[in-house]
């Protein structure tokens, strides 16, 4: 195969963009990742005289897509914290949000896994290679792949299980939680801090779910380990420090602070709250979307206590 053959590599874009696009956003995060992806397509069209078929194609390009992005992470060694995630915290707060199977504190789950471990993951499940493929990056057999995946997946289902937090879990198919939380030294802090926020919100599910109806669409937590990593996941890097949780544009997804790091203006609970009234707005919003905004706000407001007057008179109204 001659990959500079303009109709060889034309179909190689066109069959290998978005893989090699989502390879760069579970590695770095989606800013830039469309940049990075065309940059990965421009350095093989010019090194296409290199390749001599001794590999697949897409292994070529996903070793070119590695060498970017350690590339681009050199270049922000030098600048501002937030500006310089983990691969980790890209992965687990970007794309392990799509599967509520594998949504369960899976940041405190993988540390413990090796590299190669989680490179295999990774290809597997969420850049979709196939054994064959993933042998060939890895420098391995085909038989060794499967039988490492086998038995990473055997572990982390044991530490998923080992992990309070998991058991409630299972029994809130409509929750997930994605804790991004990064401070390996005060692991037993966070796990206590999502267990304490889902079953608060497992609560809050059936009061409202009694009143108005069943849920029919996941609502999904996002936990940052500090107020300056929340302000610049959610495009406010400069934001205020009173700004501790969100709800975002798709309307199911909670973007909040840890409450064990709530910055200046905020406590432990008042972070808690935050995330409570957001998630009673956001399964209102999902059993009924005709239900006015004002009501919608009230609710998740009576929820936390902080509704009054004629306000919480109506959303007492419409609950009864």
């Amino acid at each position: 195969m001659h990959l500079q053959n303009e109709e060889t590599f034309e179909s190689l874009y066109f069959q290998y963009f978005d893989r090699i696009h989502r390879i760069i956003c579970l590695k770095k995060g989606s800013e830039d990742a469309e940049d990075l992806a065309h940059k990965v397509f421009v350095k093989a069209l010019e090194h296409g005289p290199m390749f001599r078929n001794q590999c697949s194609p897409f292994t070529w390009l996903y070793r070119i897509t590695m060498n970017t992005i350690i590339d681009e992470f050199r270049k922000v060694q030098n600048r501002k914290r937030e500006e310089n995630f983990s691969f980790e915290s890209a992965l687990l707060s970007k794309d392990f949000t799509t599967n509520v199977e594998m949504r369960i504190d899976l940041s405190s789950a993988l540390k413990n896994f090796n590299e190669l471990d989680r490179e295999i993951i990774t290809l597997r499940f969420f850049i979709d290679c196939s054994f064959e493929e993933i042998a060939s990056i890895v420098g391995m057999r085909k038989s060794a792949v499967k039988n490492r995946l086998y038995r990473a997946l055997g572990r982390l289902r044991t530490e998923l299980l080992d992990w309070g937090g998991c058991k409630p879990m299972s029994v809130g198919e409509w929750i997930s939680l994605v804790n991004v939380l990064e401070d390996k030294d005060n692991a037993v802090g966070n796990r206590a801090v999502t267990e304490e926020i889902f079953n608060e919100l497992k609560v809050n599910l059936d009061k409202i779910t009694d009143h108005i109806g069943p849920l029919n669409k996941k609502i999904s937590i996002e936990i940052y380990p500090d107020i300056d990593t929340f302000h610049a996941q959610t495009g406010k890097p400069n934001g205020p420090d009173w700004y501790i949780a969100m709800l975002a544009n798709d309307g199911s997804t909670i973007k909040m602070v840890s409450p064990l790091n709530p910055g200046p203006l905020h406590s432990y609970q008042s972070v808690i709250k935050a995330a409570l009234s957001l998630f009673a707005t956001a399964v209102t919003l999902a059993i009924n979307k005709e239900i006015p905004l004002w009501l919608r706000a009230g609710i998740g407001h009576y929820e936390v206590n902080h509704a009054w007057g004629d306000l919480s008179k109506e959303v007492k109204s419409y609950l009864q």
